[in-house]
Formats: C-alpha cells, structure tokens, sequence
C-alpha cells in the first residue's frame, strides 16, 4: 500500500507541474493580453473623447472666425480727404439741426498727422435737451463712423429746465495727404 501512496504522490506531483506549466505558458499570458486590451481600450476612448472635444473646440472657433472676419467687413470704413473738412462741418452743423439743436459754434481744432490717417479734433456747442443730445450722438455714429468722441459735457441753463448746453469734442480721421500718388503730401 505504500507503493500505490508513493504512485499517487508522484501522480498528483505531476499533474500539479502540468497545472502549473500550463498555467505560467498559456493562462497568465493571456490574462496580460486581455489587461493591455483594456488598458488600450480606455486609452482609444480617453482620445476619442480628446478628439472630440477639440473637434468641436475647432468647429466652435472657426465660426467665430468666421463672424469676427464677416462683422470686420462690415466695418470697413473708408476715410474722407481731409480737403472734405468744410463739407464735414456742414454735415455736423445740418445733423445737429436736424436733431433739435441750436448751434453755437463749430470749429475744427489741431491736426495730428500720421503714415495712415489724419486726426482732427471737431468741437461743436449747442443748446439742446437730453432726449435730443442723444438722438445727435446716435447719428452721429451712424452717419459718420470715422469720427469718436473725446469728450461730452452738458450743463444745465439757469431758467431754463428743458434745455442745456452740450459740448461735444470729438475726432475725425480723415485720410492722409496725397501728392503725385505719394501719401504724406511731398514728392519723395
């Protein structure tokens, strides 16, 4: 009987290393193919998901691109010859007018000259109302996108509730001088 212990020691020894030989040779290999597999997995969909992301980051600035260059466009504003400054003052004197105020005065002032525009400072005096100060100022804007303001004050009259005077500085750019095709006004 102690052969057949000894045998069966040997037997289950055996099948034990066959165990263990199959388990080192075919089993753990796959258990590490099968956890790279995942691994991979989550790192394909970690990038789609990166992927994604920036494809809509890229869409959402392209159409903001899109409509900043298309709103640029409509922005365009083509400056006035600087010979044009009687007209100018005219054109301010008849909107001014035309939107309830009483002209004072209005006068052109320094000229700052540089390679790409000319800037004069415009102050224009009148009485006025509130309600009729802005509706000068909003067409202003609107007829005449290449002048800004510098500053606007608006006293009140003594006596008089309803109106004010208002002073308005504000900056014309203008074109630079052309002479012989050359900008800057001299022949180089």
């Amino acid at each position: 009987m102690m052969r057949f212990k000894s045998i069966d020691g040997m037997g289950f020894a055996m099948v034990g290393a066959v165990v263990a030989l199959l388990y080192i040779a075919g089993v753990r290999p796959l258990q590490e193919t099968y956890a790279d597999t995942v691994k991979l997995k989550a790192e394909l969909w970690i990038a789609s998901g990166e992927l994604t992301d920036r494809q809509s980051s890229e869409s959402k600035a392209t159409s903001t691109a899109q409509q900043l260059s298309d709103r640029l466009d409509q922005l365009a504003i083509e400056l006035s010859n600087i010979d044009q400054m009687n007209t100018r003052l005219a054109d301010l004197t008849h909107l001014a007018e035309e939107s309830g105020m009483s002209i004072e005065a209005v006068r052109p002032g320094d000229q700052v000259t540089e390679d790409r525009y000319r800037a004069v400072l415009i102050t224009l005096i009148g009485r006025t109302g509130y309600e009729q100060a802005g509706t000068f100022l909003d067409a202003m804007r609107k007829q005449f996108p290449d002048t800004g303001l510098q500053s606007i004050q608006f006293s009140r009259i003594a006596g008089d509730p309803a109106t004010g005077r208002l002073q308005i500085e504000m900056v014309w750019y203008a074109a630079p001088a052309v002479s012989n095709g050359r900008i800057g006004g001299a022949p180089r």
